[in-house]
C-alpha cells in the first residue's frame, strides 16, 4: 500500500497552482520587455542562464548523483526548454487567446502519445474528450475569411509546437 503524505501533498498542489498561474501570467512581462527593445529570445537566454549560474554550487557539490541520471532526462529537459521558448515567442508575435487555445491543445497531443509510446488504452471518455476539444477549438479559431482553421503565422505553429513539446513532458 502507497501512503501519501499529507503535507507533500499539499505542497505538490500548491506547487502545480503557481506553476500554472505563472504560465498563464509570464506573457505580460515579456510583452513589455519586448517593447523596450528587448527581444523574447533574449529575456528568455537570460532567465535560463541566471537560474543555471544560481543553482551552479547546488549542482557543483552533488555532481556525483548526476551520473545516475538517465540520459532520456536531456531529451526532455530539451523539450520543457523549446516549450518554454517556443510558447514566450509565440505570445509575444501572437494574439494571446488564439495562442493559449492552440496550447492547451497538449492534452490531446499527450492522449495520442500516450497511446503511441506507452501503449495506453484509450477509454470512451478520452475519445469524447478529444472530439470535444477538437470541435471547440475549431469553433473558437474559425475564420471565415480565410476557411478551415488551420494555423495563421509564425505565433500559430509556435503555439502548436510548444503544445506538443508540453506533450511529451507529461508523456
Amino acid at each position: 500500500m502507497n501512503f501519501v503524505n499529507p503535507i507533500e501533498s499539499k505542497l505538490a498542489i500548491l506547487s502545480l497552482l503557481f506553476a500554472a498561474t505563472m504560465w498563464g501570467l509570464i506573457w505580460y512581462p515579456m510583452r513589455l520587455f519586448e517593447q523596450a527593445g528587448m527581444s523574447v529570445v533574449w529575456v528568455t537566454l537570460i532567465m535560463y542562464l541566471t537560474a543555471g549560474i544560481a543553482s551552479l554550487p547546488i549542482f557543483i557539490k552533488n555532481r556525483y548523483r548526476w551520473k545516475h541520471i538517465p540520459a532520456d532526462l536531456l531529451w526532455l529537459a530539451l523539450a520543457a526548454g523549446m516549450t518554454n521558448l517556443a510558447f514566450l515567442v509565440a505570445l509575444n508575435e501572437g494574439q494571446v487567446m488564439r495562442v493559449m487555445l492552440l496550447f492547451y491543445l497538449s492534452p490531446l497531443w499527450s492522449v495520442i502519445l500516450g497511446r503511441w509510446w506507452l501503449g495506453e488504452k484509450l477509454s470512451l471518455a478520452a475519445i469524447v474528450m478529444f472530439v470535444l476539444a477538437m470541435g471547440g477549438t475549431v469553433l473558437m479559431l474559425w475564420r471565415p475569411e480565410v476557411g478551415f482553421p488551420w494555423p495563421h503565422g509564425l505565433a500559430d505553429w509556435l503555439a502548436l509546437f510548444a503544445s506538443l513539446c508540453f506533450a511529451v513532458n507529461n508523456v
